[in-house]
């Protein structure tokens, strides 16, 4: 986490003994692997019943393959956004499929996306939602999934938005993912809607009006000690440390970074009357097995003058984006 006082660049770590390794615990992995085919069923349930046709499958293995396919259409639109983030629109334009490149030339693909050129240079893509469809009204015969990808910048009101079709196609034994379609266009942006902004915003309000209880069942597993007591102690010792600052009476979410799908980091300022507004850092980590965002860490934060935090900002943007292929 970064915070910047005097145009300076400061890191601040939370108590030793109250966060975990970076990795987390073997505990913690497992219920990583966990969340993941949890989500899988998720996402096949879902999937087959935004179909409008869901109906009795008479094979198990049909539905986990059609499920297994969804989610590799989703890691294929996900690659596709990254190679494009990457500058790399040679190997972008060579992921599309035999018809789209009929319809659209390398020039027509290159123009589609230089509209929206900074977006998608300085903001790493993320997949926010899937939707499939099928040849016909058997939901195991599902061929296309429309997934929509978003480079979203930390800050500000706007995102860019790419809609990607994914086909599955070819002779039999020779099947592959190819994107059939593709648009881009710019959206409006609610920071403060976002899952992990409002997971802060909760564990907020909960730290306000005392209940602890409830704000530690917001934590991450990696935040358990030995037992759950050992974690809810260490947890209530790092809110009475820090409690002025976390419980002042207005929290403003003003920046969301997603590091990866499942890692987020949320900046916020703390404010109180007759008293200079301060940053408060939340690093997030989810979604997982029956849960949504849980915070990892909290990182306190000095006093901030808001426009050097913008100008560095946007001097490393300037340096840090990759170039796009001519």
């Amino acid at each position: 986490m970064r915070f910047f006082e005097s145009g300076q660049r400061v890191e601040f770590q939370p108590p030793s003994d109250f966060v975990g390794d970076e990795g987390g615990s073997g505990k913690k992995r497992i219920w990583k692997y966990v969340g993941i085919g949890c989500a899988g069923v998720l996402l096949i349930v879902g999937l087959l019943m935004g179909l409008g046709a869901f109906r009795a499958v008479s094979c198990c293995s049909d539905l986990v393959d059609v499920g297994k396919r969804s989610i590799e259409a989703n890691q294929f639109a996900q690659s596709f956004a990254q190679t494009v983030y990457e500058g790399k629109l040679d190997e972008a334009y060579a992921m599309t499929s035999e018809a789209y490149r009929k319809e659209v030339s390398r020039e027509g693909f290159d123009q589609a996306l230089s509209a929206h050129e900074q977006a998608l240079r300085t903001s790493p893509p993320m997949v926010f939602n899937i939707q499939v469809r099928a040849s016909s009204d058997d939901a195991v015969e599902a061929n296309h999934w429309d997934v929509s990808v978003r480079f979203a910048p930390p800050e500000g009101s706007q995102m860019v938005v790419m809609n990607v079709g994914v086909g599955w196609s070819g002779a039999a034994g020779e099947q592959h993912f190819a994107v059939s379609q593709m648009s881009v266009e710019r959206r409006l942006r609610d920071l403060t809607a976002e899952a992990p902004a409002q997971e802060v915003v909760a564990l907020h309000r909960d730290l306000r009006s005392g209940n602890y209880e409830a704000a530690y069942k917001r934590l991450s597993q990696g935040f358990a000690g030995e037992t759950e007591s050992d974690g809810f102690e260490a947890f209530r010792a790092f809110v009475a440390e820090n409690e002025a600052l976390l419980t002042r009476e207005s929290l403003e979410v003003f920046r969301v970074e997603y590091e990866s799908p499942q890692r987020a980091v949320v900046s916020a300022r703390m404010s109180a009357p007759e008293q200079p507004a301060q940053v408060v850092g939340f690093l997030l980590v989810g979604p997982g097995a029956g849960w949504n965002w849980r915070v990892e860490s909290i990182l306190p934060g000095p006093t901030v003058e808001i426009e050097a935090v913008q100008e560095v900002e946007a001097d490393e943007s300037e340096h840090e984006a990759p170039a796009i292929e001519e």
